[in-house]
Protein backbone atom coordinates (compact mmCIF):
# COMPACT_ATOMS: atom_id res chain seq x y z
CA UNK A 1 0.00 0.00 0.00
CA UNK A 2 1.27 3.21 -0.64
CA UNK A 3 0.67 6.55 1.18
CA UNK A 4 0.29 9.78 -0.96
CA UNK A 5 0.58 12.84 1.30
CA UNK A 6 -0.54 15.74 -1.31
CA UNK A 7 -3.34 17.43 0.06
CA UNK A 8 -5.49 19.81 -2.85
CA UNK A 9 -6.36 22.47 -0.86
CA UNK A 10 -8.23 24.58 -3.62
CA UNK A 11 -7.73 23.91 -7.78
CA UNK A 12 -3.97 25.82 -7.51
CA UNK A 13 -2.70 25.01 -4.27
CA UNK A 14 -1.46 21.65 -3.04
CA UNK A 15 0.91 21.01 -0.32
CA UNK A 16 2.55 18.08 0.56
CA UNK A 17 2.40 17.31 4.21
CA UNK A 18 6.30 15.39 3.57
CA UNK A 19 8.03 17.93 2.07
CA UNK A 20 6.42 20.84 4.01
CA UNK A 21 5.20 19.68 7.56
CA UNK A 22 3.11 21.35 9.80
CA UNK A 23 0.74 24.18 9.21
CA UNK A 24 -0.04 27.52 10.50
CA UNK A 25 -3.74 29.53 9.31
CA UNK A 26 -3.92 33.23 10.54
CA UNK A 27 -6.52 35.70 9.99
CA UNK A 28 -8.90 38.22 11.83
CA UNK A 29 -12.47 37.03 13.29
CA UNK A 30 -14.36 36.27 9.94
CA UNK A 31 -11.51 35.90 7.81
CA UNK A 32 -12.35 31.70 7.44
CA UNK A 33 -9.46 30.61 9.60
CA UNK A 34 -11.37 27.61 11.11
CA UNK A 35 -12.21 26.78 8.02
CA UNK A 36 -9.40 26.57 5.96
CA UNK A 37 -7.78 24.45 8.97
CA UNK A 38 -10.82 22.37 8.85
CA UNK A 39 -10.63 21.75 5.18
CA UNK A 40 -6.75 20.79 5.41
CA UNK A 41 -7.89 18.24 8.54
CA UNK A 42 -10.64 17.05 6.34
CA UNK A 43 -8.30 16.24 2.92
CA UNK A 44 -5.76 14.54 5.50
CA UNK A 45 -8.50 12.27 7.09
CA UNK A 46 -9.32 11.47 3.41
CA UNK A 47 -8.40 7.87 1.98
CA UNK A 48 -8.93 8.98 -1.33
CA UNK A 49 -5.82 10.36 -3.02
CA UNK A 50 -5.73 14.40 -3.09
CA UNK A 51 -2.50 14.54 -5.79
CA UNK A 52 -3.82 15.74 -8.77
CA UNK A 53 -0.98 14.47 -10.52
CA UNK A 54 -1.30 11.21 -9.86
CA UNK A 55 -4.10 8.73 -11.78
CA UNK A 56 -5.73 7.56 -8.58
CA UNK A 57 -6.49 11.47 -8.34
CA UNK A 58 -10.01 10.98 -6.34
CA UNK A 59 -9.52 7.05 -5.84
CA UNK A 60 -8.46 4.95 -2.85
CA UNK A 61 -7.24 1.19 -3.19
CA UNK A 62 -6.04 -0.63 0.35
CA UNK A 63 -4.55 -3.21 -2.05
CA UNK A 64 -0.92 -4.36 -1.57
CA UNK A 65 0.19 -2.09 -4.51
CA UNK A 66 -2.62 0.34 -4.21
CA UNK A 67 -2.78 4.25 -3.41
CA UNK A 68 -4.15 5.78 -0.80
CA UNK A 69 -4.77 9.23 0.72
CA UNK A 70 -3.34 10.32 4.01
CA UNK A 71 -5.94 8.33 6.12
CA UNK A 72 -5.02 10.66 8.92
CA UNK A 73 -6.64 9.90 12.86
CA UNK A 74 -7.56 12.99 13.84
CA UNK A 75 -7.41 14.79 17.27
CA UNK A 76 -8.70 18.76 17.71
CA UNK A 77 -8.22 21.33 20.27
CA UNK A 78 -10.47 24.09 20.03
CA UNK A 79 -9.76 27.04 22.20
CA UNK A 80 -13.06 28.81 21.82
CA UNK A 81 -15.00 25.64 22.12
CA UNK A 82 -16.39 26.24 18.52
CA UNK A 83 -17.32 24.61 15.45
CA UNK A 84 -14.33 21.79 15.49
CA UNK A 85 -16.04 20.47 18.84
CA UNK A 86 -18.75 19.17 17.06
CA UNK A 87 -17.38 16.97 15.06
CA UNK A 88 -18.15 13.09 15.37
CA UNK A 89 -14.79 11.83 16.23
CA UNK A 90 -13.89 9.37 18.30
CA UNK A 91 -13.62 9.89 22.51
CA UNK A 92 -10.71 11.17 23.66
CA UNK A 93 -9.64 13.41 20.60
CA UNK A 94 -11.35 16.13 21.42
CA UNK A 95 -10.14 19.04 23.95
CA UNK A 96 -11.17 22.20 24.98
CA UNK A 97 -10.08 23.86 28.13
CA UNK A 98 -6.05 24.61 28.44
CA UNK A 99 -5.81 21.85 30.63
CA UNK A 100 -7.71 19.24 28.00
CA UNK A 101 -5.22 20.36 25.69
CA UNK A 102 -1.86 20.04 27.74
CA UNK A 103 -3.28 16.71 28.45
CA UNK A 104 -3.32 15.88 24.75
CA UNK A 105 -0.66 17.32 23.82
CA UNK A 106 1.18 15.50 26.68
CA UNK A 107 -0.30 12.38 25.46
CA UNK A 108 0.61 13.08 21.79
CA UNK A 109 4.25 13.90 22.82
CA UNK A 110 4.54 10.33 24.82
CA UNK A 111 3.08 8.53 21.72
CA UNK A 112 5.38 10.08 19.35
CA UNK A 113 7.78 9.05 21.65
CA UNK A 114 6.81 5.34 21.77
CA UNK A 115 6.75 5.42 17.97
CA UNK A 116 10.08 5.99 17.68
CA UNK A 117 11.28 3.28 20.76
CA UNK A 118 9.51 0.80 18.59
CA UNK A 119 9.34 0.96 14.92
CA UNK A 120 12.72 1.53 13.73
CA UNK A 121 12.92 1.63 9.69
CA UNK A 122 16.74 2.24 9.58
CA UNK A 123 19.11 5.26 8.81
CA UNK A 124 18.00 7.62 6.83
CA UNK A 125 14.54 6.54 6.90
CA UNK A 126 11.65 7.86 8.86
CA UNK A 127 7.89 5.30 10.14
CA UNK A 128 6.40 6.31 6.73
CA UNK A 129 9.14 4.02 5.30
CA UNK A 130 8.13 1.73 8.08
CA UNK A 131 6.25 -1.27 7.30
CA UNK A 132 5.28 -4.73 8.92
CA UNK A 133 3.74 -7.60 6.97
CA UNK A 134 2.27 -4.61 4.51
CA UNK A 135 0.98 -2.57 7.19
CA UNK A 136 1.87 0.87 7.39
CA UNK A 137 2.02 3.65 10.64
CA UNK A 138 -1.14 5.49 10.50
CA UNK A 139 -0.46 9.32 10.12
CA UNK A 140 -1.97 11.40 13.01
CA UNK A 141 -2.83 15.02 12.78
CA UNK A 142 -3.47 17.62 15.62
CA UNK A 143 -5.76 20.77 14.95
CA UNK A 144 -5.24 23.43 17.17
CA UNK A 145 -7.04 26.42 16.79
CA UNK A 146 -7.54 29.84 18.81
CA UNK A 147 -3.96 28.87 19.78
CA UNK A 148 -2.99 32.03 21.75
CA UNK A 149 -6.15 31.27 24.53
CA UNK A 150 -4.39 28.34 25.41
CA UNK A 151 -1.20 30.09 25.63
CA UNK A 152 -2.30 32.70 27.51
CA UNK A 153 -3.42 29.94 30.07
CA UNK A 154 -1.69 30.98 33.51
CA UNK A 155 -1.96 27.50 34.92
CA UNK A 156 -0.71 25.20 31.82
CA UNK A 157 -0.06 28.10 28.77
CA UNK A 158 3.80 27.30 29.63
CA UNK A 159 3.63 23.40 29.13
CA UNK A 160 1.61 23.61 26.00
CA UNK A 161 4.09 25.77 24.85
CA UNK A 162 6.68 23.34 25.78
CA UNK A 163 5.14 20.22 24.66
CA UNK A 164 4.47 22.05 21.10
CA UNK A 165 7.65 22.95 20.41
CA UNK A 166 8.60 19.45 20.69
CA UNK A 167 6.36 18.21 18.66
CA UNK A 168 7.04 20.49 15.51
CA UNK A 169 10.15 19.81 15.82
CA UNK A 170 10.26 16.31 15.88
CA UNK A 171 7.25 14.95 14.86
CA UNK A 172 7.15 14.59 10.97
CA UNK A 173 9.79 11.55 11.70
CA UNK A 174 7.11 9.51 13.78
CA UNK A 175 4.29 10.63 11.03
CA UNK A 176 2.09 13.20 13.33
CA UNK A 177 1.33 16.83 11.79
CA UNK A 178 0.39 20.11 13.78
CA UNK A 179 -2.21 22.42 11.98
CA UNK A 180 -2.37 25.69 13.59
CA UNK A 181 -4.77 28.36 13.61
CA UNK A 182 -4.50 31.44 15.30
CA UNK A 183 -5.64 35.30 15.11
CA UNK A 184 -2.07 37.11 15.35
CA UNK A 185 1.04 35.39 15.83
CA UNK A 186 2.73 37.99 17.78
CA UNK A 187 6.01 36.99 19.14
CA UNK A 188 4.65 37.74 22.72
CA UNK A 189 2.58 34.44 21.74
CA UNK A 190 4.35 32.26 19.77
CA UNK A 191 8.07 32.35 18.88
CA UNK A 192 9.56 33.17 15.77
CA UNK A 193 11.42 29.94 15.25
CA UNK A 194 8.31 27.76 16.71
CA UNK A 195 6.80 29.53 13.43
CA UNK A 196 9.44 28.96 11.59
CA UNK A 197 8.83 25.12 12.30
CA UNK A 198 5.47 25.08 10.28
CA UNK A 199 6.18 24.63 6.61
CA UNK A 200 2.83 25.97 5.36
CA UNK A 201 1.67 29.88 6.26
CA UNK A 202 -1.64 30.61 5.70
CA UNK A 203 -2.90 34.61 6.16
CA UNK A 204 -6.38 35.37 5.22
CA UNK A 205 -7.22 38.84 4.69
CA UNK A 206 -3.85 39.80 4.15
CA UNK A 207 -5.51 43.42 3.75
CA UNK A 208 -5.91 44.43 7.23
CA UNK A 209 -2.73 41.94 8.61
CA UNK A 210 -0.45 44.47 10.69
CA UNK A 211 3.34 44.28 9.85
CA UNK A 212 4.24 42.38 12.45
CA UNK A 213 1.87 39.55 11.37
CA UNK A 214 3.67 39.92 7.95
CA UNK A 215 7.06 39.94 9.45
CA UNK A 216 6.23 36.50 11.61
CA UNK A 217 4.54 34.67 8.80
CA UNK A 218 6.74 35.71 5.88
CA UNK A 219 9.98 36.63 7.24
CA UNK A 220 12.08 35.41 3.83
CA UNK A 221 10.52 39.04 2.27
CA UNK A 222 10.25 42.60 2.81
CA UNK A 223 6.53 42.67 3.62
CA UNK A 224 6.12 45.99 1.67
CA UNK A 225 7.23 43.75 -1.49
CA UNK A 226 4.41 41.17 -0.73
CA UNK A 227 1.76 40.68 -3.31
CA UNK A 228 -2.33 41.63 -2.12
CA UNK A 229 -4.75 39.50 -2.23
CA UNK A 230 -8.68 40.35 -3.08
CA UNK A 231 -9.75 40.82 0.45
CA UNK A 232 -12.65 38.44 -0.04
CA UNK A 233 -13.64 36.18 3.18
CA UNK A 234 -11.49 33.03 2.42
CA UNK A 235 -8.71 35.30 0.20
CA UNK A 236 -5.20 35.64 1.74
CA UNK A 237 -1.72 34.99 1.38
CA UNK A 238 -0.18 31.46 1.34
CA UNK A 239 3.53 30.14 1.41
CA UNK A 240 4.71 26.20 0.78
CA UNK A 241 8.22 25.66 2.04
CA UNK A 242 9.32 23.58 -1.11
CA UNK A 243 7.46 25.18 -3.93
CA UNK A 244 8.85 26.59 -6.84
CA UNK A 245 8.04 30.10 -5.95
CA UNK A 246 9.96 31.96 -3.05
CA UNK A 247 7.74 33.94 -1.63
CA UNK A 248 4.00 34.36 -0.37
CA UNK A 249 1.62 34.16 -3.30
CA UNK A 250 -2.41 35.13 -3.29
CA UNK A 251 -4.87 32.37 -2.87
CA UNK A 252 -8.85 32.05 -2.09
CA UNK A 253 -10.25 29.07 -0.31
CA UNK A 254 -13.74 27.17 -1.56
CA UNK A 255 -16.37 27.46 1.99
CA UNK A 256 -16.05 24.12 3.17
CA UNK A 257 -19.41 25.49 5.04
CA UNK A 258 -21.15 24.40 2.04
CA UNK A 259 -20.44 20.93 2.75
CA UNK A 260 -21.90 18.78 5.64
CA UNK A 261 -19.24 19.03 7.33
CA UNK A 262 -20.98 16.51 10.20
CA UNK A 263 -21.58 14.30 7.39
CA UNK A 264 -18.28 14.16 5.38
CA UNK A 265 -16.75 13.39 8.42
CA UNK A 266 -18.27 9.79 8.84
CA UNK A 267 -18.41 8.98 5.20
CA UNK A 268 -14.17 9.29 5.61
CA UNK A 269 -14.46 7.38 8.67
CA UNK A 270 -16.40 4.42 6.75
CA UNK A 271 -13.56 4.68 4.03
CA UNK A 272 -10.88 4.06 6.17
CA UNK A 273 -9.63 0.88 6.86
CA UNK A 274 -7.90 0.77 10.28
CA UNK A 275 -6.24 -2.68 9.60
CA UNK A 276 -4.08 -1.73 6.98
CA UNK A 277 -2.19 -0.21 9.77
CA UNK A 278 0.03 -1.66 12.74
CA UNK A 279 -1.98 -1.82 15.84
CA UNK A 280 -0.68 0.36 18.38
CA UNK A 281 -3.10 -0.25 21.13
CA UNK A 282 -0.49 -1.91 23.29
CA UNK A 283 0.65 1.63 24.10
CA UNK A 284 -0.75 4.31 21.97
CA UNK A 285 -2.62 6.74 24.74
Amino acid sequence: MKMNFNLSLNQEVTINNRSSPHLICSGVTGSGKTGVILLSMLKSMSAKVQDRNSINFGKYDFSELGEVGMCADAYVIDGKAGDLTQLPLPEGHIAVTAPQAAGMLRRMTSNMQERYKRYKSGFGHDLVSYEFDGKRVRPVVIVIDELAVLLNDSSVGSEIKGYLFTLLNASRMANIYIYIGIQRPSAEIISRDTTLQLGTRILLLDTVADSNTLKMLFPMVDSELLPMSDGRRGSGLIYVEGQEYATARPVHFPNIYDLDVIQVVKNIQQEIKTDAFVDESEYWQ
